[in-house]
């Protein structure tokens, strides 16, 4: 009976499924081994070689059949099995948009029920705060049965007590924080009901929204998302914001620069915008445009000629009449480097062969921009003190000549030019470093005319003497113009110019001044052109205003006649090596600039004009001056084609480059440049809200119940929420492995079993 009792406690055990073979074909044959061996064992102390009490031999029997039953039990290796149930407790987010969007003012009240109307627009986030106060009792009831983990998001998610409404995120990075709501969920060990979106669905981070509801659909957690705000305008949502402004950074002077504005209206259909240029904070055009659709970017194309280099602020500002604050106005601003790529010609003269000839030549070349004058009627007073009148062909102001590197006069009467522009070309030359020729001719030099203006003194020879040289003129170079550079027609270059036709006559020059150079002359060694370099500003004299007989002279006259007021144009305009500074960007945000994604790169150089590229042997050095006036050094670094400079910047405002070129010791010169650092409120730069993007993400969740839910509908969503994530029962199955758990237990059993049962056959003497 005590061999029988645990095996028949195993196989009732067993049967009942309470104990069984971790494999139950294995299992099986351990079973039947053991009905097997069990009788013989049984019968194993029947006979023994010296006689043994029957209880010992008792023990005995039961020793050994503990022994094989221990064997089978590790031959077997059962499982011991059970279930429970255990009530699981769900848990849902709630994540709330925190960022300054939520504060735009475009929600507005339903008409009350006294049939006032609409109410005043109340901000997002105030509705939201609205809702959610409508919504207490769905609320009680969620976390009553859910448990509800709040959390708020702007550029980073943050878990709160209660919910958060403040909106004063300066970023909104929606499909980043939705990804950490999902880990943090994930980490709660729960069964996840669902995650509760309330936002105006911006993401000003620049994050992949869409990839962030399919992260939550491969997890299994359904996305409802709560869309608060107007796509289309109302309230503060009507207004204009500065978008672009189109424009190069560097311009020629005198050439035009062409500026496009783009400005996003909302809400104002119909509504006139006037959009006005300034230059250096100056009215300098104006433009109106009138948007057609609730949602548009129009568009202002305005241009300004600049007439003086250097660095200069370009200003474009949208208004809306009627619109108060920051929703009616907008501006838009950049610097632009006016460049005096070309020699600026001004040529002055009447209208005439020569004239004619000599514009085709310059205009020709491409280093020069020529500007022609043609003086043809009188002055109302030539010798008038005062500024020009208004109706005058010539600049009426100093900025207006300012421009020009090179003046010719031509053969204009006396009478057809004031004091005061002549006045203005002398101070250009003997202040300024310009050039200035004057030809010869009947009106100009030879008649006399021009003794006692501002113009005398300023050439090599007497403007006072009168007469001309009748033709035909023959002419020579001098051994001076035989090398000069205005001289070098061709090659080679003597015989070049003996090809060119005489002169058809020349005016008579005397009194020509010691420090000059005469270049050509007559065949009786008579001057026909004298240069004179004094002041730093360079002055011609021409006897002559034939030249237009040249191209038609011969085959190789027209490419002569080109070279040589070419040539004696960029003599006069005395180009400097140029040195210039850029930015790579007009301005930069100063949050991608803490971050690292900008950097404001700083280039620089020295141009030769005269040879169209860079200088040799010459360093820059400069610094930069923030808004707080602070100068800081920069260390520019050569390159192939120029240097560069890294500049760290940390704060908004405007910052100044001032560099300095060097050649050796001696400076080549200096320039600046300028940027813009912005602190870009990203938040408020659109002021619709994007519920098309909240829609979206909700539809990657659809497949398991998440959808798209207006904020009115929230207390309905609530409780969807909660029946969906009602507590349920699970059952958990348990398994207790009774051999694999505990192996040197059962192994220690059995050899402690055979062990007694040797000691007890010892004492009795059966062994």
């Amino acid at each position: 009976v005590l061999v029988l009792l645990p095996a028949a406690f195993f196989g009732v055990v067993i049967l009942r499924g309470q104990i069984r073979p971790g494999l139950w074909p294995h299992g099986w044959l351990c079973a039947i081994l053991g009905f097997l061996v069990l009788p013989s064992l049984l019968r194993t102390y029947r006979r023994t070689t010296r006689p043994v009490a029957r209880s010992i031999r008792l023990v005995l029997v039961v020793l050994r059949l503990a022994a094989a039953g221990a064997a089978l039990a590790i031959l077997a290796r059962p499982v011991m099995q059970w279930t429970t149930e255990r009530r699981e407790r769900a848990v849902v987010g709630i994540l709330l948009d925190t960022s300054q969007s939520m504060s735009i003012r475009d929600v507005t009240d339903p008409p009350s029920a006294a049939g006032d109307g609409a109410g005043e627009p109340m901000s997002r986030s105030q509705a939201v705060r609205a809702a959610l106060d409508a919504c207490r009792d769905p609320l009680r009831r969620l976390s009553d049965q859910l448990s509800v983990e709040t959390m708020a998001f702007d550029a980073r998610l943050r878990r709160t007590s209660e919910p958060d409404l403040s909106s004063a995120g300066t970023l909104t990075a929606l499909g980043r924080c939705v990804d950490a709501a999902r880990e943090a969920l994930i980490q709660t060990g729960s069964r996840i009901a669902g995650l509760i979106v309330i936002s105006d669905g911006r993401d000003t981070a620049g994050g992949d929204t869409l990839q962030a509801g399919d992260n939550l659909a491969l997890a299994g957690i359904p996305l409802f998302t709560v869309g608060v705000g107007n796509e289309v305008p109302a309230g503060e949502t009507r207004s204009v914001q500065a978008r672009r402004l189109d424009m190069p950074d560097r311009v020629g002077i005198l050439n035009q620069l062409d500026i496009g504005a783009e400005f996003l209206a909302a809400g104002l259909v119909g509504t006139p915008i006037e959009v006005r240029l300034e230059y250096d904070g100056q009215p300098a055009g104006q433009q109106e445009v009138v948007p057609t659709q609730v949602r548009e970017l129009v568009r202002a194309d305005l241009s300004h000629v600049p007439k003086a280099g250097g660095l200069h602020q370009v200003t474009v500002i949208a208004t809306v009449p009627g619109l108060e604050g920051r929703q009616g106005q907008a501006e838009l601003s950049r610097y632009v480097r006016v460049t005096e790529d070309k020699v600026q010609v001004l040529y002055i003269d009447r209208s005439r062969y020569e004239r004619a000839a000599v514009a085709r030549s310059l205009e020709h070349a491409k280093e020069l921009n020529v500007t022609k004058i043609d003086l043809n009627a009188p002055a109302t007073d030539a010798r008038a003190q005062g500024p020009q009148p208004a109706g005058s062909p010539l600049p009426t102001r100093p900025d207006e000549w300012k421009p020009y590197h090179v003046i010719i006069l031509g053969d204009v009467d006396r009478s057809h030019l004031p004091d005061a522009p002549m006045r203005a070309m002398a101070n250009l030359v003997t202040t300024a470093g310009r050039g200035m020729a004057i030809l010869g001719g009947l009106r100009t030099l030879g008649s006399g005319a021009y003794r006692g203006t501002p113009l005398e003194g300023l050439f090599p020879v007497d403007l006072g003497v009168t007469g001309q040289i009748e033709g035909p003129v023959p002419f020579e170079l001098t051994p001076a113009g035989r090398t000069h550079p205005c001289c070098q027609l061709a090659d080679p270059n003597l015989a070049a110019w003996k090809q060119l036709p005489p002169f058809a006559g020349a005016s008579r020059l005397t009194s020509v001044a010691p420090a000059a150079e005469v270049l050509i002359r007559t065949a009786g060694d008579e001057p026909l052109l004298v240069l004179q370099e004094k002041a730093g500003g360079r002055t011609a004299v021409l006897a002559f205003d034939s030249t237009w007989q040249w191209p038609f002279s011969s085959e190789a006259g027209l490419d002569m006649h080109r070279r040589f007021w070419r040539q004696l144009v960029l003599w006069l305009a005395n180009r400097r090596p140029e040195v210039w500074v850029l930015a790579d960007r007009p301005s930069y945000d100063l949050l991608r600039l803490r971050t690292g994604d900008e950097q404001v790169v700083l280039h620089a150089g020295v141009n030769d004009p005269t040879a169209g590229g860079p200088v040799s042997q010459i360093s820059v050095s400069g610094d930069i001056i923030g808004p707080d006036g602070v100068r800081r050094p920069l260390t520019f670094k050569a390159l192939p084609d120029g240097f560069e400079a890294t500049a760290t910047v940390d704060q908004q405002g405007e910052y100044r480059v001032a560099v300095e070129g060097k050649a050796g010791q001696q400076s080549a010169g200096r320039a600046e440049t300028a940027f813009v650092v912005e602190s870009a409120d990203r938040e408020l730069a659109d002021p619709l809200a994007d519920l098309e993007t909240l829609k979206r993400m909700a539809a990657r969740t659809a497949t398991i119940g998440g959808g798209y839910i207006p904020l009115e509908q929230l207390g309905e969503l609530l409780e969807r929420v909660r029946a969906a994530g009602i507590q349920s029962r699970t059952t958990l199955v348990q398994r207790h492995y009774l051999v694999d758990d505990h192996p040197w237990f059962w192994l220690g059993v059995f050899v402690g079993l055979l062990t007694l049962e040797w000691i007890i056959r010892r004492r009795t003497g059966l062994v």
